[in-house]
Formats: structure tokens, sequence, C-alpha cells
């Protein structure tokens, strides 16, 4: 992470908020650096490390309230860039396994098909699907039921995803 001056108080809120385990604490802190965005077109390239260094680290991806950090993500979603939007994909992939509170997966799986072109995010579930672990399986569970249910899916895709998305279903 390039560790800039203006982040060294949320790491310092973070590294806080880990040790109290509390779900507020990783809430607020999320919630003052989005709203600190607010005025910016784009979101400042340390500030998106900061997020993704979070995202991999096991410490906070387990703890109740870590979805926190994928909802301020989403809600920004517009302001990151294109590179920004392919590394976030990349950690979702990788750290899938890892993510050890169910409602983070839920919510990445949630931004993922609701926010990326709807053949990607099919193509990246379809992945995790076939092969990933019980945190990728269940991301995939989850991303593909929104992508068939919003019907962002086309014929060739919906025909792949159902026989994919019941196998999931009975061998989470």
């Amino acid at each position: 992470m390039s560790l800039t001056v203006s982040m060294v108080p949320y790491i310092q809120k973070l590294a806080a908020a880990v040790k109290s385990g509390k779900k507020s604490a990783l809430d607020d802190l999320c919630f003052e650096i989005e709203y600190e965005q607010l005025t910016k077109d784009v979101w400042p390239q340390a500030v998106f490390e900061f997020f993704v260094s979070a995202l991999h680290d096991t410490d906070i991806t387990s703890l109740t309230g870590a979805r926190a950090f994928v909802l301020s993500l989403y809600n920004d979603f517009d302001k990151l860039t294109a590179e920004q939007r392919r590394v976030l994909l990349q950690t979702f992939g990788a750290e899938a396994d890892s993510f050890g509170d169910e409602m983070l997966r839920h919510a990445a799986s949630d931004l993922v098909a609701r926010k990326y072109p709807p053949a990607l995010a099919f193509d990246f579930f379809a992945e995790l699907a076939g092969g990933g672990g019980p945190g990728g399986r269940h991301m995939a569970l989850v991303g593909l039921e929104l992508l068939l249910l919003s019907g962002k899916l086309d014929k060739r895709q919906a025909t792949f995803a159902e026989p994919l998305l019941a196998e999931l279903i009975r061998k989470p």
C-alpha cells in the first residue's frame, strides 16, 4: 500500500476497530472515508489501496461488519477507475475463501452482480463455482441467483447458469 500521511489516522482507526471487534467501529470508519470522497470524481489510489488491503487481511475480513468496506465501494463504484475495478474483482476472486464473514461474501457478490457488466460477472461467478472453495462457491451461488433474478443474463448464459446454480445448492 502506498502510505500517505492523510491515511495514517484511518490506519490507526482500523487497527483500533479490529482490536475492539465492534461492527460499529468498522461502519463508522468506512462511512468517514466514504464521506471524505463525496467531492472527488475518482477515488484516490491511496484510499482504494487501503480498502483493498483491508480485503486481503483475514483479521479484518473475519469480523462481523467487514461488509462495510464493500458497501462503501458499492456506493462509490462509479468513482473507481477501470484499473481499480479490475483489481477489486481480482481481489474478490483471490480472497473469496478467506472472507470469514458471510455478509461480506454476500456484499461482494451483490456488488459484482449489480455493478459489473453481466457477461463479466457471469464469467466471474462461473469460475468461482468451478474452482473455488466453500467461500467462493457461496459467492457464486449468491451472485448467480442475483444475475438470474435480475434478468441480466442473455439466454445462453441463463441456460448455463441454472444447472450450475442447482449444483451449487445441492453441493455447497
